[in-house]
C-alpha cells in the first residue's frame, strides 16, 4: 500500500511534456527582434535550398 502511494505521488508531480511546437515558439518569443530576424531568414533561405536541390535532382532524374 505504501509503495502505490509513492508512485502516484510521483506521477501527480510529474508534468505532462509540452509540445514541442508551443516550447518553441516560446523560446522564439523570448528573443530579441533581431536574432528573431535571422531566424526566420534562415529558416526561409534552408527552405528554398531544399526546394531547389528537389526540383534538381528530379530534372536530374535522380530522384524519381
Amino acid at each position: 500500500m505504501i509503495i502505490s502511494f509513492e508512485i502516484n505521488k510521483n506521477n501527480l508531480d510529474k508534468k505532462e511534456p509540452e509540445n514541442p511546437v508551443f516550447y518553441l515558439s516560446k523560446l522564439v518569443k523570448k528573443l530579441d527582434v533581431k536574432n528573431r530576424n535571422g531566424l526566420v531568414a534562415l529558416v526561409i533561405v534552408n527552405l528554398l535550398v531544399v526546394l531547389l536541390f528537389k526540383f534538381f535532382l528530379k530534372g536530374t532524374g535522380l530522384l524519381s
